[in-house]
């Protein structure tokens, strides 16, 4: 009988750790690093199948946040701005590589991250919107190109972003 119950209360606790690991989605976790501001941008992550999006829901309207992702990450990763109005500025660095840009003029090159700037690499050609960044009602919405994300180890994306009619 005691060693039934002790089976039972690790099945139970095993069971518990994987509705825990599901719902907090461990292969990648966003939080937003504006702690100085009670009222900063509310940062989340949602799911669809394999892929993700970070959620930020506005509320200053100005902010920043870490995305952490596991090693050989597949899938797309999406930002949705929820209720911006028009991004000013937008930029995702991995640490190394960057990319920065708005809604107009969209973002067109990729740079290296330098002393908490994206510079640009040398005289590179202009590519499309990198970003693919596009409204959608009262969002906006991007996605994360996939050299920014296909490391064989985890990665720590640093996002920040400034709407243009900020608080």
């Amino acid at each position: 009988m005691r060693r039934l119950l002790i089976l039972l209360i690790v099945t139970v606790l095993s069971f518990s750790a994987d509705l825990r690991a599901l719902a907090s989605h461990e292969d990648i976790v966003a939080e937003s690093t504006d702690k100085a501001h009670s009222d900063a941008d509310h940062v989340r992550i949602e799911r669809d199948g394999s892929d993700a999006t970070v959620v930020i829901t506005r509320n200053r309207g100005i902010g920043s946040a870490r995305v952490q992702i596991a090693g050989n990450w597949k899938s797309h990763l999406h930002i949705t701005f929820r209720n911006f109005s028009n991004l000013e500025k937008f930029a995702v660095t991995d640490g190394n590589t960057c990319i920065d840009g708005s809604l107009r003029p969209a973002a067109e090159y990729i740079g290296t991250w330098k002393n908490e700037c994206c510079e640009r690499l040398g005289t590179q050609t202009r590519s499309f919107d990198l970003l693919k960044m596009k409204v959608d009602g009262s969002d906006i919405r991007l996605e994360i190109p996939p050299q920014l994300l296909r490391s064989k180890q985890s990665s720590i994306l640093r996002l920040a972003w400034i709407d243009a009619y900020r608080r």
